[in-house]
């Protein structure tokens, strides 16, 4: 099982890996012009959070918590673009595993 240290080296070799290259001139066709980009992210939770109406839970996080119980993370941003028009989409995606003890 990955550490903390490899899964964070792993994380940003990936994200130094690909590229991104600027637009080099003014776009004068209608055409349409399609950019999909990795990004990375470290998540970290500092709170309170309840649901319904049930109290409320003091929840702390830190990037190496989740780096812990994570099985799989991916991100995107899509952009599509043309002369007149500009939409972009973030995709996040996570699977968290984690061991639950059953209190009776």
């Amino acid at each position: 099982m990955f550490n903390f240290f490899q899964k964070s080296t792993f994380l940003i070799l990936l994200a130094s890996s690909t590229q991104t290259f600027a637009q080099d001139s003014i776009q004068s066709d209608n055409s349409w012009h399609f950019k999909v980009e990795p990004n990375m992210m470290l998540p970290h939770m500092k709170g309170k959070a309840s649901v319904s109406r049930l109290p409320n839970v003091h929840v702390s996080q830190s990037p190496s918590d989740f780096f812990e119980h994570l099985k799989f993370a991916g991100m995107l941003t899509f952009e599509a673009e043309n002369k007149d028009w500009v939409t972009t989409s973030d995709i996040i995606y996570a699977s968290l595993a984690a061991n639950v003890k059953k209190i009776l």
